[in-house]
């Protein structure tokens, strides 16, 4: 039976303009909290996807693995201050954004 990591097609799609944040976190510091076994291995699929499926450039990105609270912060930002690296990179009106976690 097919995976969906074998073969992933390439469509040509330029989505030069797109950002994406992809986390994957089998991790975690609370020893309460199980790892997840396939979450690293998913979140590299879905950012080959995003760059072969959907025309993501690579470098727009923002790819994580066992990401803490801080990472988060200085991704998305925080109550006070919203205005973190995500914001920074989109470009109203004409940025696609992703999120996978």
């Amino acid at each position: 039976e097919p995976d969906v990591d074998d073969d992933i097609p390439r469509t040509g799609i330029v989505n030069r303009d797109a950002i994406a944040v992809v986390i994957g976190n089998k991790n975690y510091k609370d020893a309460d909290v199980p790892t997840v076994d396939f979450a690293i291995n998913d979140a590299q699929i879905m950012k080959q996807y995003l760059i072969n499926v959907l025309g993501y450039d690579e470098n727009n990105i923002l790819y994580y693995e066992d990401a803490t609270q801080s990472t988060f912060n200085g991704v998305f930002g925080n109550a006070s201050n919203f205005k973190a690296r995500l914001y920074n990179l989109v470009k109203p009106g004409v940025s696609d954004v992703f999120i996978y976690y």
